[in-house]
């Protein structure tokens, strides 16, 4: 195998690390941030406030 070719297999394999590590992140992220109760409400209360239709006040 040519020096070329190794150098781009390892620079694909430094990009997917990187990917996949960004990809872990984000998701344990979005789990911390659904789970989390002051945000869960104030989520609501903009749906409610963006919503159309018969509404009722969200506390």
């Amino acid at each position: 195998m040519s020096v070329l070719a190794e150098v781009l297999i390892t620079l694909a394999v430094i990009v997917l690390v990187f990917a996949v590590t960004a990809v872990l992140i984000v998701r344990m992220l979005v789990k911390r941030m659904r789970r989390s109760r002051t945000l869960a409400t104030e989520v609501l209360r903009t749906r409610a406030q963006l919503s159309t239709g018969p509404q009722r006040k969200v506390r």
